[in-house]
């Protein structure tokens, strides 16, 4: 081998000694990072379960809330999937009679989930949150038709449309007697609203039209 060659082979092979290093390095700092990401988000949940736990045995309300404000309120923060601690704040607000609060938030969450794919599941779980708020003030009409969104969001992400039919008439049974309607009545949009659903022909952008139509077909 010419002295050349043999120069030209031995830096190759410093070069790539160093690179190894350097991935080896990168690959120790990543290590470390999650192990740092994971003691810092175990920290995290740990406080969160406490206070619900301080809560349930008789705590302030609002020192559960003040806890889950520190962690999920800003919902680009976390770098964990804080989602049902954050349906559990907006509960909290409702629970301490902050509704406004408790919707305002709703709101942020539908408009930060609007940029995930496949979302259509948490969208619901956020509209039956909202309907919940709705009926809590007695706002009879919005809380009926926000229902019906939560349901028709539900089946918009399925594979096969679903429509649970008791579990939507026990939850819409006392509203719907509030603006008049009958047992029979809700027996009735019930089976139209299945209809609906599982032929896919009700989207979640028709649902006012469909049941401002279904209120004005019913003088309410």
């Amino acid at each position: 081998m010419s002295l050349l060659g043999a120069l030209f082979g031995s830096n190759k092979k410093k070069a790539q000694k160093a690179h190894l290093a350097e991935m080896d390095r990168r690959i120790e700092e990543m290590r470390r990072e999650n192990e740092r990401i994971d003691k810092e988000v175990n920290a995290e949940i740990a406080e969160l379960r406490a206070a619900d736990e301080e809560y349930k045995n008789g705590g302030d309300i609002d020192k559960v809330i003040s806890v889950y404000e520190k962690y999920v309120l800003d919902l680009n923060r976390p770098k964990w999937n804080t989602f049902n601690y954050c349906l559990k704040l907006a509960d909290y607000y409702s629970k301490a009679n902050k509704d406004d609060a408790a919707w305002g938030y709703l709101n942020k969450m539908i408009l930060f989930v609007a940029q995930h794919p496949n979302n259509c599941w948490d969208v619901h779980r956020i509209r039956y949150a909202q309907f919940k708020i709705l009926k809590k003030e007695k706002r009879h009409k919005d809380a009926f038709c926000m229902l019906v969104t939560s349901c028709v969001v539900r089946a918009e992400g399925l594979p096969q449309p679903y429509f649970s039919k008791n579990p939507f008439i026990k939850d819409v049974k006392s509203t719907g007697k509030a603006m008049g309607l009958t047992d029979a009545d809700i027996a009735a949009f019930a089976d139209q609203l299945e209809a609906k659903i599982m032929s896919r022909s009700l989207r979640e952008r028709g649902v006012s039209k469909f049941c401002s139509d279904y209120f004005a077909d019913h003088g309410i």
